[in-house]
């Protein structure tokens, strides 16, 4: 699969309040992950563009009259009953390549620790494996079974539980990913659960999709 090239930009709010220096300096990078491992070869997950503006508004919105948002707090477990996921989650950063670290075991859940927590204004972004290299089915195998009004909760290290409703499951190319439906500022405390889906091609070991979870807070 071939790297999607996306640059970052501080017209984002949340990636305003949390670029790092870095980004400034390299002025963009390639968004690579290992989503859904049969070999070592990485899958893609681009980052959020230029063309999302502080105006902008994610095509998929929440119709659920919105709780107060939740002060900032970093995730410690996922948990989503229907398919049985209830996963540590562990904080992500940069590779020294520029691309986006994922978890290195199968059964754990990556927070990208340069987006919103859970249960503040704005996309949280959370990614895990679909399969593992001689591991077999992994934590989000299950991801593409949730449907609109499905719940979960994302426990904080606060002690504070942040529950979510699933407002769409939707799957999109690899090399046409919508990053700014996807990434693109929200006006209500959202969460994205990103995983690998699609066929899985043997020569290139890759897959050709990605399944996104799109999520907005709600009251307990």
């Amino acid at each position: 699969m071939t790297n999607l090239k996306r640059k970052f930009t501080n017209s984002l709010p949340w990636l305003k309040a949390h670029l790092l220096a870095v980004f400034l300096i390299m002025g963009g990078l390639s968004g690579g992950t290992y989503f859904g491992i049969h070999s070592v070869h990485s899958q893609t997950l681009p980052a959020p563009s230029k063309s999302a503006s502080a105006a902008s508004t994610s095509p998929v919105t929440s119709t659920t009259a919105q709780p107060a948002i939740l002060a900032a707090s970093q995730p410690v477990r996922l948990k989503i009953d229907k398919i049985g996921i209830d996963a540590p989650t562990i904080n992500l950063n940069l590779n020294a390549d520029g691309t986006l670290g994922t978890p290195n075991s199968p059964t754990e859940v990556g927070w990208y620790r340069n987006s919103p927590t859970p249960g503040e204004m704005g996309p949280s972004v959370l990614v895990g494996h679909v399969d593992y290299i001689n591991y077999g089915p992994a934590v989000f195998w299950n991801l593409n079974k949730l449907q609109p009004g499905d719940t979960f909760e994302v426990a904080r290290v606060d002690g504070s539980i942040a529950k979510f409703k699933v407002d769409a499951v939707k799957q999109f190319a690899q090399n046409n990913f919508p990053t700014d439906e996807v990434y693109g500022n929200i006006k209500y405390a959202g969460i994205r659960l990103i995983t690998c889906g699609g066929t899985w091609n043997a020569q290139t070991h890759h897959y050709s999709d990605n399944t996104v979870v799109f999520g907005s807070l709600v009251t307990n």
